[in-house]
């Protein structure tokens, strides 16, 4: 590939719908990467794909559900994560996604603080999960 081709790198980016998440999916699919955008349901999951597709000018774009404040949704991210029609390897894991400045005390789906639960456990349990498929990048 040429000098600053990401082709043959596959990136899973989450919060890839919104912000610098879709950014960074778009500038990454752009230099030719294959970005799968982690979001918290399948209508954003399609929107994204679709605005990615059409800002980056790549088809390479996939989505997978993940809820960051529900650990069983994070956990069936990463075994959809292996359905997807891609070689089974992840190059790169932007653990973007985040809340902040939650006005009220709120809890996730398994009782955790909601910005500890978020920006914190759920991105070390994605991780984790998803940590077979990174160490099968080259």
């Amino acid at each position: 590939p040429a000098a600053g081709s990401l082709a043959g790198r596959t990136i899973v980016i989450t919060g890839g719908n919104t912000g610098l998440g879709r950014e960074s999916a778009v500038r990454l699919a752009k230099a030719g990467a294959t970005i799968v955008v982690g979001v918290r349901s399948e209508a954003k999951g399609a929107s994204a794909v679709e605005d990615i597709k059409a800002a980056s000018g790549s088809d390479s774009i996939y989505s997978i559900v993940c809820d960051l404040a529900d650990l069983a949704s994070v956990k069936s991210a990463a075994a959809e994560f292996k359905k997807l029609p891609l070689d089974p390897k992840i190059d790169v894991l932007m653990n973007n996604a985040g809340v902040m400045a939650v006005p009220t005390y709120q809890t996730t789906k398994d009782g955790f603080e909601k910005t500890m639960g978020i920006n914190h456990l759920g991105h070390f349990a994605l991780t984790a999960e998803l940590l077979p498929f990174l160490k099968a990048a080259p």
